[in-house]
């Protein structure tokens, strides 16, 4: 769930490898990172990619209400959670999604564009986890009942998505990797 740069954004924003070097929010230890600052604010967006799974973790900040475009892939599975704030995906052929601050969605886009909307001087992060179909496909011989619904809705080309409510304070106990000040120089 990564913003499309091809798009006008790139009129908009810098982009530049590393933080910014007042950065104060969270990080991923090991991660690319790629920073966009421009008039309209401050996009931070850190990945690892280990084939073809890719682990993110973005913090976004508009001086002003935004709409932003979002890349969009046939066949990945996004598991997306929102660490702070929450996100209003629109699409086009997608119905619109909420993901409040605690939860998190399992996503398939099937290659529809869709934006994602984000209010005025508020810190945005969102954790994401890319899943190409061939991993889906392992973990799907391990859990078929579980995974079986999503092949079809990939096979059929359609888009999807469900959300399930969690506990926002779950998330740092158990992704303590989020926790700035260990990981401090």
């Amino acid at each position: 769930m990564l913003p499309d740069f091809s798009s006008y954004l790139k009129s908009y924003f810098n982009l530049s490898e590393g933080f910014p070097p007042d950065y104060k929010g969270p990080f991923l230890p090991g991660a690319s990172v790629k920073t966009a600052i421009g008039k309209l604010g401050t996009i931070v967006l850190q990945e690892i990619t280990a084939g073809e799974l890719n682990i993110e973790l973005n913090s976004f900040y508009f001086l002003r209400k935004i709409k932003i475009p979002f890349l969009s892939d046939t066949l990945l599975l996004n598991a997306a959670v929102a660490l702070q704030n929450k996100f209003l995906f629109r699409g086009r052929g997608i119905e619109n999604i909420l993901i409040k601050q605690g939860q998190y969605v399992f996503l398939h886009t099937a290659g529809k564009p869709y934006d994602a909307i984000f209010e005025k001087e508020k810190n945005y992060v969102l954790f994401n986890m890319r899943y190409p179909e061939t991993t889906m496909k392992e973990i799907a011989l391990a859990f078929p009942e579980l995974l079986q619904s999503f092949f079809v809705q990939l096979k059929e080309g359609k888009p999807f998505a469900f959300t399930k409510p969690t506990r926002a304070g779950d998330y740092g106990q158990s992704l303590p990797v989020f926790q700035r000040k260990v990981y401090h120089a």
